[in-house]
């Protein structure tokens, strides 16, 4: 038993290691294909350099830089499941509205869309605690 698992982690990293040589647009056409996890790893891996330029666009917009680069992320992640190479578009192209999108709905469902002074914001997030 000991023994299969070990051939599956070892054919994982494996598969892991060759993915790194294959370029993207082929990886993109083998992840629509199979939804490998794997696949859609690396791929994200390859492409976080947007979630963090465009996240950097929203800083000190009243929410923290972390939640933004996580909705951002989570922009991204969508972007890779939604995206078809067939298309003949550029992934950036087609990601960098995506993530905005995501990054926007974030702040139009979390953010102050009046500017509220700080003192107040801060009693409105101590009373939410407080209701929890």
């Amino acid at each position: 038993m000991t023994s299969q698992r070990t051939s599956k982690v070892e054919a994982g990293l494996t598969t892991a290691e060759s993915i790194k040589d294959i370029d993207s647009k082929v990886l993109f056409k083998m992840y629509k294909e199979s939804k490998d996890i794997h696949i859609r790893n690396e791929l994200i891996h390859r492409y976080m350099y947007i979630t963090e330029i465009l996240s950097k666009k929203y800083v000190n917009k009243g929410i923290d830089y972390e939640d933004i680069y996580q909705v951002a992320s989570l922009g991204l992640i969508y972007a890779i499941e939604r995206y078809d190479v067939d298309r003949g578009f550029e992934f950036s192209s087609f990601a960098t509205p995506t993530i905005i999108g995501e990054i926007k709905k974030y702040f139009r469902d979390k953010g102050w869309s009046v500017r509220v002074p700080r003192r107040i914001q801060e009693l409105s997030k101590k009373n939410q605690c407080g209701k929890k």
